[in-house]
């Protein structure tokens, strides 16, 4: 009987011991009292991509369940995303609308048909991470991101942290408007001609190639107008992406020079928003094959462009260039990359920007059993058994 108690005894204090250890490395998700599934149904490609940045759209009401008065980390600090295996995800909030859409990037380590990961919230007492503002979410090859979802302000911060906050000229709290996502900047919205947004110098290297793209929404088609404009110093070394408003046309700038240009009939329409991409591959000692989308799909491509050279670039903007080519319309998240991004990825920014309710499928999530509470079943479980004697 005694070895009896001692076995009992030395299994429950191993038991508690394990238990205690599960609990001080807690799921994501403990103590929450909200919880649902999203899952990435509208990708369909078979190519998988990894640390994409996917947007999630919540608002009151989501499958029933999400309802903002429920965060219990005033307004949002309580909010956590885990992929199926447990892991944490790192998130940024783009915009918190309690009486609309919030709009949220999750950084997927990999995106797959049907995916999925969890939303957690309603906890009171917890601390909004430090990896929601450092820029981790935005690390695999960004060099700049520019939501343009501020509501007042003199500056477009970079959400990348990578020093690219931008100075607002000209304009006012009231360029700040409904955007594509959240909210965005309206430039020359009366024919101003003057209100653009100045960048750092910066964008020093582009070796392995080059990414750009932004939500537009061009408000006349008269003139040419520039979206964004990196590195004219001179005409020299130039990363251009604008328009001839007067023929629908887009306009890709040469790497160097200026001289050259890829022209895209039919991207622009008058007052509706157009997802543009530009991307530059390096081919042959010194050249760059250029490939433009339109609303995620290829559009043009030419292999007449110079490679992009590694050195700091002046006289960098949004929205105007050297030439005094000032844009008219709303402008939205502006994404720059030192890398190429593939057909796939553009098509599924595109497709996931553009709808992120469509591009997931939101459900009721079904909460796990902590893994401290698993351990301390199993050993009552045990105990049990030997109390009996078996």
């Amino acid at each position: 009987m005694c070895r009896a108690h001692r076995t009992l005894s030395i299994v429950l204090a191993i038991g508690f011991i394990i238990a205690l250890a599960s609990a001080a490395q807690a799921a994501v998700g403990d103590g929450y009292d909200g919880s649902m599934q999203i899952a990435f149904t509208g990708y369909t490609n078979e190519a998988p991509l990894t640390d994409f940045p996917a947007l999630v759209a919540l608002s009151n009401g989501t499958v029933g369940l999400f309802y903002y008065r429920d965060m219990l980390s005033p307004p949002n600090a309580d909010l956590r995303f885990a992929d199926v295996g447990g892991n944490e995800l790192s998130y940024e909030i783009d915009t918190w609308d309690t009486s609309g859409v919030s709009f949220v990037w999750v950084k997927l380590p990999l995106l797959t048909n049907g995916v999925a990961i969890t939303c957690y919230w309603s906890q009171a007492g917890v601390q909004i991470p430090v990896y929601s503002t450092n820029g981790t979410i935005w690390s695999s090859g960004y060099l700049s991101v520019h939501h343009l979802s501020a509501a007042s302000g003199a500056t477009a911060p970079d959400a990348a942290k990578k020093g690219y906050d931008g100075a607002l000229v000209n304009m006012t709290n009231s360029n700040w408007v409904a955007g594509k996502i959240g909210r965005a900047l309206a430039f020359n919205a009366a024919d101003e001609g003057d209100e653009y947004v100045e960048l750092p110098d910066g964008y020093s290297t582009f070796t392995n190639g080059l990414t750009v793209s932004a939500w537009v929404k061009c408000s006349t088609l008269v003139g040419y107008k520039t979206v964004l404009s990196i590195g004219n110093d001179q005409y020299n070394d130039i990363v251009w992406l604008g328009a001839n408003y007067a023929a629908n046309e887009a306009y890709i700038g040469d790497a160097v020079g200026g001289s050259a240009y890829m022209s895209v009939d039919g991207v622009y329409l008058s007052n509706q928003w157009v997802h543009m991409a530009f991307n530059c591959t390096t081919g042959e000692p010194g050249t760059c094959v250029a490939q433009f989308y339109g609303n995620g799909l290829a559009v043009a491509i030419t292999n007449g462009f110079t490679a992009p050279t590694v050195f700091p670039r002046t006289n960098n903007f949004l929205g105007f260039d050297v030439w005094g080519d000032y844009m008219a319309g709303r402008l939205d998240e502006v994404q720059v990359s030192d890398l190429v991004r593939s057909p796939e990825w553009i098509w599924a920014s595109y497709l996931n920007q553009n709808d992120p309710s469509t591009f997931a499928a939101y459900s009721p999530g079904i909460p796990e059993p902590t893994a401290a509470a698993a351990v301390v079943g199993c050993w009552l479980f045990v105990a049990r058994r030997n109390r009996r004697g078996r």
